[in-house]
Formats: structure tokens, sequence, C-alpha cells
């Protein structure tokens, strides 16, 4: 198994605590299984395997109605899950159906229900499917949907259509019978390819049902990706309308209407929706196939939807900036005082007071500048960290809040409310506009809802150019008042000379993206001048120290931790000594002195026990230190204190990941999902999760989610894994390429490939087993201590028959390491043909608590797997 780092994106083993290119602490990070996990939504996987199993193998739990074929509710024993399975009658169609049926089972979407088997024995036909636990969209219909939720079953529809069609694969009979949805309310789109071969002669035009059915298959006409888009457009009429397009009495009246063109007018009904997006849907139902709109349009107008519902602008946001400047000066004195009631009348007003004592995440966005004045851009940004920061210390402290790190928010590529809300789960966002009037600067101060983006409260006021502590108080204390939270005071100044306070901000202001240019080293300019015009300035040595802590994340130089160590011990006079030691730990753990980390911070927890940094560092230094009951212990109370810090509870599913306990990995994965439904690591976390607990669909859905949202090397690697696991070797040697693509010198990836290649025999192995020992043996030359990287390269010498190298690292190998590193040489002893020490080493992997199913059913075993000892031991 394996990670990235979360500090500089490097890949790691999951036991390796220390980064080997930026020697952080890694207390969490992207899982990705060295040999296992999901294929991508646009990944096709193999057909499914025709078996000659007996139903009788399956426990069948009910029955369903199934148009042309009987549909049981089964639990498979082999695989300990509940399927569905589709009954074929016999006829002279069964071959084709079974050709079919392979096809569809290639199908791997979120939209589209899976075929996981097809049996095929002298007593009967079935398909073995995914079974979905919830109502079909026919059900749906008779009930209310709201217009987010149509859009968003419209657009889930739309996609699962495209996928199919571009992997050649009709669906013949879309219609609101065939639509699921589980019990998560995603939809599942049924019986792709099957209807034509299930619905024999005696179904209208051989094909389809009569309201869904394109006029050329009533005129004899084949089947076609246009005829899927006119089913798909009586479908969403009837979505988004209640009434179907086409009906009638009889067939004859439906197929009259269906091939004289006459459908209903959508424009005509209650949709509420984009004149543009009725008439195209419109245009699904024309008769010609050729003037039917492409479905990549229907998907386009679709997600524009979606994200237009997600995010309604307010009436100030639709407004241009100039138009903005004179409804600011309209609002200033009088108008102001007379539109209040008219802004918030006293209903609205409770609501408000609902709604924000309710939401417990926070995030501050940087003010939108106005005149794009470099000094406001820089004020506005260094507002936006002071901002996040005071009022995380009065969240923390006062109320049940937590306040969005702004160094998280300045990691988003835009910085919207859509985005902070879908990225961090941010219940409620504080932004607004600034705009420089001279001598003054006019502030609009906006507290927005983060889930539907509705202003929910605005202050507007001015502040004096001149004196930018008194700025910053006073957005503090409107920020205040607008959460209705207890008053509170800003922190000190710090600073009794104007001079040096400029200074501090802009440095602050330079912080909040040290992804821009040289913002970093300008930062660190600015906080020494701070510092050079008040030599007893606490804040600006602090923010310096971090800044340098920055510079050494992206350098990987320890000159910068030399120059933190120094800052540190240039505030030792006046300083108060917890931050101090917060620092001198920070510095220990990044240079492996873990105890003496460890020393630090218990003694700043005995001072500040309510500080969340100390106890997260403190998890830190425990598990460098092998120390995982104290780790967890420390993990847990930082979380008491800030329970929705989406990173802590990241840490947390990585401890529990790597020390073996996978349930409650999948759980604080399933946690950070919840909070950050947007998070591609948290599923990737989930997916490794669920491999290790045996519980492969569940693995291969999140890792195809993981895969939605960011495609990754590490997406592509885990694909590959799982494709590697299902024993479907071609395809995770496309994904292993694929994930070289993106990380070119990933070792683990080479080996994985290598790997591929060895079990079909593929003469290409060897090469890549040299590729794979390059660049381990590179990542040893810059970190020698690397246990990970050292073992791998011992399992590919082991590979290449280079045996007394390879034995050579085997003998460095100690208790100390991790159940992987036990794994490996395993794997190696195999290779080279020692059975007993490949036996000695596996019984200590298991115990370290390595996967007993991978250990079980890898195709990479030489010997042992024959053993009756090898058996005993992974025996369930």
């Amino acid at each position: 198994m394996s990670k990235l780092c979360h500090h500089c994106g490097n890949a790691l083993d999951v036991s390796t605590a220390t980064c080997t290119r930026c020697n952080q602490t890694n207390t969490g990070g992207d899982l990705e299984i060295t040999q296992v996990i999901t294929p991508a939504s646009d990944v096709v996987k193999e057909a499914a395997i025709v078996t000659q199993r007996n139903l009788s193998d399956f426990e069948v739990l009910g029955t369903v109605s199934g148009g042309f074929a009987t549909i049981l509710k089964a639990k498979d024993p082999v695989l300990d899950r509940i399927v569905a399975l589709k009954l074929v009658p016999n006829s002279d169609q069964q071959s084709d159906l079974v050709q079919e049926a392979k096809l569809a089972s290639k199908l791997s979407h979120p939209n589209i229900v899976t075929i996981h088997e097809i049996i095929q024995n002298d007593e009967q036909l079935a398909i073995v499917m995914e079974w979905v636990d919830g109502d079909s969209l026919k059900a749906k219909l008779v009930t209310e949907i709201p217009l987010k939720e149509k859009a968003h079953i419209a657009l889930q529809l739309c996609n699962a259509i495209d996928y199919a069609h571009k992997n050649a694969i009709l669906h013949c009979d879309i219609k609101p019978d065939n639509i699921m949805f589980d019990i998560h309310n995603q939809l599942k789109v049924l019986d792709f390819g099957l209807s034509h071969v299930l619905g024999g002669e005696s179904q209208a035009a051989t094909i389809g049902s009569p309201a869904y059915l394109a006029p050329e298959l009533y005129l004899g006409q084949n089947a076609s990706k246009e005829s899927d888009l006119f089913a798909l457009g009586a479908v969403l009429f009837e979505l988004f309308s209640g009434e179907k397009a086409f009906d009638g009495k009889s067939l004859e009246v439906i197929k009259a209407h269906i091939t004289t063109g006459e459908a209903k007018n959508l424009a005509d009904k209650d949709t509420q929706l984009p004149e543009a997006l009725v008439t195209l849907m419109q245009n699904l139902l024309v008769v010609e196939p050729s003037e039917r709109p492409p479905l990549s349009d229907v998907i386009d107008a679709f997600t524009d939807l979606n994200q237009a519902l997600v995010q309604k602008p307010n009436w100030w946001q639709r407004r241009a900036p100039w138009q903005k400047v004179t409804i600011s000066a309209m609002l200033l004195g009088v108008m102001a005082v007379l539109l209040q009631p008219i802004l918030f009348p006293p209903s609205n007003q409770q609501i408000l007071e609902k709604r924000i004592s309710e939401n417990k995440r926070i995030a501050v966005l940087p003010l939108q500048n106005i005149n794009d004045d470099p000094q406001v851009q820089l004020f506005s940004q260094g507002l936006a960290v002071t901002l996040s920061t005071e009022l995380g210390k009065v969240g923390r402290e006062k109320t049940n809040s937590w306040v969005i790190p702004s160094a998280e928010v300045a990691k988003l590529k835009n910085l919207t409310v859509n985005d902070v809300h879908t990225r961090y789960g941010a219940d409620l966002v504080l932004t607004g506009s600034i705009q420089h009037l001279g001598s003054q600067r006019l502030i609009n101060l906006e507290l927005i809802d983060g889930a539907s983006s509705v202003s929910l409260n605005q202050q507007q006021f001015k502040v004096n150019v001149k004196d930018l502590f008194a700025s910053n108080q006073a957005v503090f204390d409107k920020a205040i008042s607008m959460l209705n939270w207890p008053k509170s005071e800003m922190a000190r100044k710090g600073t009794e000379f104007d001079g040096a306070y400029k200074h501090y901000i802009a440095a602050v202001g330079y912080s909040f993206r040290f992804d821009v240019g040289e913002n970093i080293d300008s930062a660190i300019e600015q906080f020494e001048t701070a510092i050079t015009l008040d030599n007893y300035y606490e804040a600006a040595y602090i923010g310096l120290a971090e800044t340098y802590l920055s510079k050494y994340q992206l350098t990987k130089d320890s000159i910068w931790l030399d120059k933190v160590n120094t800052t540190v011990m240039r505030m030792e006079t006046f300083a108060s000594e917890n931050i101090q030691r917060y620092f001198r730990a920070v510095i220990a753990i990044r240079r492996g002195e873990a105890q003496e980390a460890v020393k630090e911070l218990t003694a700043a927890i005995s001072i500040e026990p309510e500080d969340e940094r100390l106890h997260f560092e403190l998890a830190r230094a425990y598990q460098q230190l092998n120390s995982k009951e104290l780790a967890e212990k420390s993990y847990l109370e930082g979380l008491r204190i800030t329970p929705n810090y989406w990173r802590g509870i990241g840490r947390l599913g990585g401890f529990y990941f790597r020390t073996g306990q996978f349930e409650k990995a999948a759980r604080a994965y399933s946690n950070l999902k919840e909070i950050t439904p947007h998070n591609f690591a948290a599923y990737l976390g989930l997916s490794a999760s669920y491999y290790n607990l045996g519980e492969i669909n569940k693995a291969l859905a999140a890792s195809i989610k993981a895969n939605e949202i960011k495609p990754s090397h590490t997406g592509f690697s885990n694909i590959g894994a799982l494709q590697f696991h299902l024993k479907h070797y071609q395809d995770s040697i496309n994904s292993y390429k694929e994930a070289l693509k993106l990380s070119p010198t990933h070792f683990v990836i080479w080996g994985n490939l290598a790997d591929s290649y060895w079990v079909l025999n593929s003469d290409k192995a060897d090469s890549t087993y040299q590729k794979a020992a390059e660049y381990a043996e590179k990542k040893l030359a810059t970190n020698k201590q690397d246990s990970s990287a050292r073992f791998h390269l011992a399992y590919y010498l082991a590979k290449l028959n280079r045996v007394e190298e390879s034995l050579t690292i085997l003998e460095s190998l100690s208790d100390k390491e991790d159940n992987l590193e036990f794994y490996l040489a395993a794997l190696s002893y195999d290779a080279i043909g020692d059975i007993e020490r490949a036996l000695k080493s596996i019984k200590i992997a298991l115990e370290k608590g390595y996967s007993k199913s991978e250990v079980k059913s890898s195709p990479l075993w030489n010997h042992i797997d024959s053993d009756v000892r090898f058996k005993k031991m992974v025996a369930e």
C-alpha cells in the first residue's frame, strides 16, 4: 500500500511516516493500494464471466416483476452480497442475449447497473446483476420532485447514456421503469443492450415501449444513438412537465402522434427552465433522427443548470461593479435606514438567526477589489487571513463553530462561495467587496449561505485608509455581529509603530497565496521589515517563522528549518514560551527527533490544553515513535476541539489505515466525505479501506468517484491495482501506463506494472522491474532511511534474479518495520526460493495487520501458496 504526502504530493508507502522528499511527518495523505483499487467511469472493464453455476447456489429472498423476464432478489453466498437474478425464458435467442449481456457487462459507470455474471447451463439462462434497493423513476414521478433534484436526475441519466454510447452500446428501451434510484438517491439505469433481445417480436417494432419509441423504429429502421436520444427526450419531457410527450388511448394513436411529430409543447408547461433548454429538449422529439441535438449539448445544458441551481447570485452579485458603486452610495445615510426593514423584515431576521445558529463551518473569502488596486488587493487578502484567524479563536472558545483556516481556502483554484462550500463543506461564507475612495475605503460585508448561495445579511461601512488596525477591528466587529456571536475583542495590534503594522499586514496579504509568483519571498521581506521597525513585534516573528516553514516545504532545503530555529531564538526573551515550544517541536518532527518533540508538546499542552495544533503535532510525533495508542488519543483530542477540521479527520483515517484498523479508517473517511463531499482524497481513502475489508464493490464505487472528482496518478494507479486484483491484467497495464504519464518516476507504479506483465508471462516484465529498481535506488540516494524504497528494491532485485543484492537488503529487516515491508520480504524470499524465510515473513506481516485476503489472492507467489502452512495462515 502507498499514499501521497499531504505536504508535497510525493508518493510514499503507507507505513512511512516521514516523507522521503520533504522529510515531513505524514498523518494522512491520499491512500493508494499497491496492488488494488478501481476503474474510473470512463474505463471499460472486462466482460462478465459466463459460468455454469446452478441457481440453487443462490438464496432467493423475493420475486420482483420483470416484464419479459422474472427477476429474483437473491443472496450470492460466494461473495456474500445481495444481487438481482434476471431469469430469461428458453428461446432461440439465448446466444444473442449472452453476447449482448457480455457486451453490456463491460460497462462500469456509477449510473449504470453492473452485470456481475452470466449463468448459462442446460436448465437456465440467468443474468446476475447489481441489486438496486430503491424506487424507479416511474414511482418518483407521482411525487413532488424539487427542480434541483430533477436537474440532477437529468444530468445523471444523460451521463449514463453518453458513457454507453461512447462504448458502442445502445439501450433501446429508455423509459421511467428502467431508471432506478438506490438508497443514496443515485440514479441507476437498467438493461443496457438487453431490451431488444428480451422483448421479442411481440413488442412494438421489436424494441422499446410505445410512448418512448422513436418514429424510425416504428417504421422498421434500425436502432441508433439517435433513437435512444428520442427516448431520452420523452423521459425528460415527462420528468419536467409531469405529462407524457405522446399519449393516447391505443398504440395506434400513440404511434400516429410520434411518427407525425405531434409532440406536446414543453414551452406550454410550467417547467421553470430556461427557454433555450426547453427548446433543446423539445428538439430531441423531432421525427428526423439527424435533426436531434447531440447528447453533448444536452449534457452541457444540464451541467450549467445544475451549477446555476447550486449557486444562484444574489441581487448584489448580479450587478456590474459600476452598478454596485452606485447602489453602495445610495445605501448610505437615510436611504440605508429606509431600506433596512425592506431588506430584512422581522420574519426573515428570525429565520436568519436560526440558520446562523445551526451552521458550524465558516469560511472567509477575500473581499472583491472593485478598483483592481494592488494595494487594496493586498489589504483584502491580509484581511481574509487576519479575520479567519481571529474569528477562528472566537468560534473555538465561545461557540461550537469552526472557521476554515485561510491557508486551506487559499488552495482553491476559484475563490467562490460554491467552491468553498463544495470543497470544505462551508455552511456560511463571509465575503463582499471593497472600494478605494480617497482617504477612505467603502466595505460591503456579506454573509452567504454556503449551500444555496443566498445572501443572509449585509453590512456596509467605511474605514480610514491610514488606520489599518482600526479598519481590521471594524470588519471584525461587523462580522461578529452578523454571526450573532458574543461580543469579542480582536487580538491586540502587537506594536506601537504604525509602519511596522503596515508591513505586517502586507506580509499577511502575501501569505494568502504562496503559490503565486514571488509571494513567499515578498512575505519574508515584509515580515523582516516589520521586525526591523519593531524588534519586539511577536506576531511578525511568528509570521516569519511560519513563512520559513512554508519555504522549507516548497524547497525541501533544511536551511529554512535553521532559519525557523533562528527566528524562534530571536524572540526568546519576550515571546510566549508555548509559541517557542510549538516551533521547536515542529522543527524536531521534521528532523526525525520525535522524542524531543513529545517533550516540548507535552509541556505546551499542560499550559494550553485547548490548542488543537499541539495535539495534532503530538500525534505526528507519537507516530514517528510507533506509539499507536498515544497517537490515536492525540488525534481524537485534537478533533474533540475542532470536530469539523477536515484535514485532521483525514489524518486520523490515514493513521487507522496504516495500523490495520480498516473499519475505523472507513468510518473516518466516511465522516470526511460527509463534511467535504467533493474531496477526492476522502474517496481514495474509502476505496483503500473498503478493499482491505474485502468490500470490492464499495471500493470500486469510491475509487470511481475519486477519479471523477480529480483524475490523478493515484486514481489511475488504484484503478490498475483493483483490475489486477480482479485478474483483468491487460486493463491494469493500461491504467498503470496512464498513472505513469502523470508520475513517471513513481517506483511503486513501475513495480506494479511489472507485476502485471509478469503474471501474463510478458517479455516486458524484466525491463519494467529494472525501471522500478532504478527509481527505487534514486529514492534511496536521497533518503537512505526510506524503508519502503529499500524493501521494494529488494523485491524487484529478487524478480530480476539478482539474488545476492536482494538478500543483502533483506538482512536489514527488523521488527521496527511495518507490515508492508514484511510482505515485500516474503515475496522476495518466495521469488528466490527460500520458503522458510518467506513463511516467517508473511506470518509477521499478517500479525502486523497486513490484509489476509490480499495475501491469499495474490498471483505473485511462486512457491509458498502451495505450502500447507501458508494455507493455514490465510484460512478464513
